[in-house]
């Protein structure tokens, strides 16, 4: 029996000073989906070009891709050694073997799903009337059930009506619609830096799939109220901070922004909210590992962190004060994404940018075949080679383009090494 210790990234979430009210909650016989609802099946080649028309949102993390169709059909596809394709199966992997990716797969929801999504570790659904399906390994209680795998999508007993799940690696804030925030998995203290959170949170992985992983520590099952005192309308999570959006357009941190070990650069740590002076409103926020990403209500693009732990080009790139930056060479921006050390963005032209720390190519595809340890910091916005871009989501070692004639395209390590079906047959 072949084991590992695998040390994860883990997405840190802290309750630094905040009121919270933990609703436990745990697997029962209703929590088990009903025969009624969903269907599901695997596609042929050609039921799925013909989906594939109908693409309206694509994620893709580590491997595995989640597509929901304007019919509000959900198509998983890749790897599932995570069980995050939802076939009641879970795949056997070993680390630097080839990954068998699954075939397109159907879960035809009789609920209307208006949003999909997926982290390193689940996959999930939201419904037309904010319930919350999910599914994958769930090592870490980040459902809110207790830990274990789930194989086929499981609806959530959460109360309060959901409008947005961010997403870590054993993490899952819950947003609602009234402005509310609930956190469900891994809860730690504050860490310093990744390498004490990773020697204390890892999990003992057993290679053998008959026998469950066993968390070397775990997350009680429920959803903490993280007690923000405002109406939160966005959230975001990076390696040891997550950030808050107000509907005044306030963005707030907590928790801590790693500094640059190479350069000795100090992080940056918020006990309590700390509320990041922006210079205009601010609509949309998005968080790497040490930094946060703003854009504002007339297009510019911000960055909250320190100066030598980013990628700051002192020829465009402006410091209008401490710690907080105005991103030259791109303006009327109306989207934003990033992984831990990547953002791309579009225009109002349709046109894809991005700039980072790019080792998998998921800003530029030559960079997705070359060494790990062998990256390209692009300082300077870098025009994708595509036009028409409808949106752009960036996560995991890829970033999925949707264009507006319909096309898709995933590039980074995932788009060229583990889910080549949609590239093959499109």
């Amino acid at each position: 029996m072949k084991k590992a210790v695998i040390l994860l990234s883990l997405l840190f979430v802290s309750l630094f000073g905040c009121n919270k009210e933990t609703i436990e909650i745990g697997k029962s016989e209703s929590d088990t989906p009903k025969e009624s609802e969903y269907n599901s099946r695997t596609l042929t080649s050609q039921e799925f070009l013909d989906y594939r028309q109908s693409f309206i949102e694509v994620c893709c993390n580590d491997g595995t891709v989640i597509a929901l169709t304007s019919d509000g059909d959900v198509i998983t596809w890749g790897n599932n050694y995570n069980g995050k394709i939802g076939n009641g199966n879970i795949e056997s992997h070993i680390p630097d073997t080839q990954i068998t990716p699954v075939e397109p797969f159907l879960i035809d929801f009789t609920q209307n799903i208006i949003s999909v999504g997926n982290s390193l570790n689940v996959s999930y659904a939201i419904t037309d009337s904010s319930e919350i399906y999910m599914w994958g390994r769930n090592d870490f209680g980040e459902t809110g059930i207790v830990s274990g795998n789930i194989l086929e999508p499981q609806k959530l007993n959460i109360k309060s009506e959901i409008e947005k799940i961010a997403s870590g690696n054993a993490t899952n804030l819950f947003l609602t619609r009234d402005g509310n925030v609930y956190v469900a998995g891994i809860d730690v203290l504050l860490y310093d830096n990744i390498d004490d959170l990773n020697q204390n949170v890892a999990y003992e992985y057993n290679f053998d799939i008959s026998e469950e992983p066993v968390p070397l520590i775990s997350a009680e099952p429920g959803y903490t109220e993280i007690g923000i005192p405002f109406k939160c309308k966005d959230v975001s999570i990076g390696l040891l901070h997550y950030g808050f959006l107000s509907e005044k357009g306030d963005v707030y941190i907590q928790g801590t922004l790693l500094g640059d070990y190479n350069r000795n650069t100090p992080n940056i740590t918020h006990n309590e909210l700390y509320k990041i002076d922006f210079p205009e409103k601010i609509i949309d926020i998005e968080s790497g590992s040490n930094f946060i990403v703003a854009l504002s209500i007339s297009g510019n693009i911000y960055l909250y962190g320190k100066k030598e732990s980013m990628f700051f080009n002192e020829n465009s790139d402006t410091e209008i004060a401490e710690n907080i930056f105005i991103k030259g060479g791109v303006k009327n921006i109306v989207s934003i994404s990033c992984n831990l050390y990547c953002v791309t963005m579009v225009d109002v032209g349709g046109n894809a940018y991005g700039f980072g720390i790019d080792n998998w190519g998921a800003i530029d595809n030559k960079n997705c075949d070359a060494d790990p340890a062998v990256y390209e910091i692009i300082y300077q916005p870098r025009k994708l080679n595509y036009s028409g871009v409808k949106k752009c989501t960036t996560d995991g070692l890829n970033s999925v383009i949707i264009l507006d004639s319909g096309q898709i395209f995933i590039q980074g390590a995932d788009g060229a090494k583990q889910i080549s079906y949609l590239n093959k047959i499109q």
